[in-house]
């Protein structure tokens, strides 16, 4: 907590100087001190953290010039802990509204996909298609299997392949597909 309070604060201070245009840079210490302002700068706005630079810049020079503030720890960890809420919420929202948007897409692609004559559909709701049969005996519950393999998302993304691997991936049969 207290670190994100110093990259707010710190924000602040390089947010209130003068602009890009009338700021030179002329000591190791000026760069430091602009790149860090513009790595919390992209922190907070990477974070939509909406904030008044005046302000933040002011507790970031109370700190570091007089240690007198406007807020003492207490308070300022109650602001800190509200922020935190806020942004775990929205987060949290935003995971929610991505799950539901993927649950409707999934499942429009599985009624769709389920319409190809090639694709089989367990009673659990999994599809597969077999592209190439394998020869021999059916394997026993209790056997392993070499099997190569593709994955991929509606979208068509492959996320893992045997075939790139260029080795078949090895599998207990009751380990995978139930």
């Amino acid at each position: 907590m207290k670190a994100l309070l110093i990259v707010v604060l710190s924000f602040g201070l390089v947010a209130c100087q003068n602009s890009a245009q009338d700021t030179k840079l002329t000591t190791q210490k000026d760069s430091v001190s602009y790149s860090i302002g513009m790595d919390i700068g992209k922190n907070l706005k990477n974070q939509s953290i909406d904030v008044v630079p005046e302000i933040l810049a002011q507790g970031l020079k109370d700190i570091l010039d007089s240690n007198t503030t406007m807020l003492n720890e207490e308070q300022s960890q109650a602001v800190m802990m509200e922020l935190q809420k806020q942004l775990m919420a929205r987060h949290e929202e935003k995971i929610n509204a991505e799950k539901d948007k993927n649950k409707i897409e999934g499942e429009a692609f599985l009624a769709e996909n389920k319409k190809d004559k090639d694709v089989i559909t367990l009673p659990s709701g999994l599809q597969y298609k077999i592209i190439t049969a394998g020869t021999g005996p059916k394997p026993k519950s209790t056997e392993t299997v070499a099997v190569h393999y593709s994955g991929t998302l509606i979208d068509g993304t492959e996320f893992d392949s045997s075939f790139k691997r260029g080795e078949p991936a090895t599998f207990p049969v009751t380990g995978v597909i139930k």
